[in-house]
C-alpha cells in the first residue's frame, strides 16, 4: 500500500457529550480528505437517504477507522447531499442506537434544518 499525504483534520464544530465522551459533528459542504483524529477511535459520515413527514433517514456512508497506529484515510467527493461527519472517540463504540439522540443534538443546535427527529439506518460495530 503506497503512503499518502497525510492531513489532521480537527474535530467538527459542534460537540455532544455523553457521559464518558465528546463526539465531534459537523456538515460535509465540500470535498475533504477524512483523517481519524489520533484522540478517536473513527470518523464516520453519514448521507441522508429519505424523509417523511416525522423523521430524517441517515445511512451510514463511509467508516475510517484508527488503530494504535495503524490507520485509513479517505477522499470523499462531496456530491450535494445532506451529510454529516462525525469523529467517535476512543472510548466509545459505532452503535446506532446510541448515536441517534447525539445526532438529534447535534441537528437541533446546527439549526439549519427542521428537527424531525432523525433516524440511523442500520449497521452496530462493537
Amino acid at each position: 500500500m503506497r503512503n499518502s499525504q497525510r492531513k489532521i483534520t480537527e474535530p467538527g464544530p459542534v460537540e455532544v457529550a455523553t457521559a464518558d465522551a465528546t463526539y465531534g459533528f459537523s456538515r460535509v459542504d465540500r470535498d475533504i480528505d477524512i483523517v481519524v483524529p489520533r484522540h478517536c477511535r473513527a470518523s464516520v459520515l453519514l448521507k441522508l437517504v429519505e424523509r417523511d413527514e416525522r423523521h430524517r433517514y441517515y445511512a451510514w456512508w463511509l467508516v475510517v477507522a484508527r488503530h494504535d497506529l495503524d490507520e485509513v484515510s479517505v477522499h470523499y467527493r462531496y456530491t450535494g447531499e445532506d451529510t454529516i461527519r462525525f469523529d467517535v472517540p476512543q472510548t466509545s463504540v459505532l452503535s446506532s442506537a446510541l448515536l441517534q439522540p447525539l445526532l438529534a443534538e447535534f441537528l437541533a443546535q446546527d439549526g439549519t434544518m427542521p428537527p424531525h427527529t432523525p433516524i440511523i439506518k442500520g449497521l452496530d460495530l462493537p
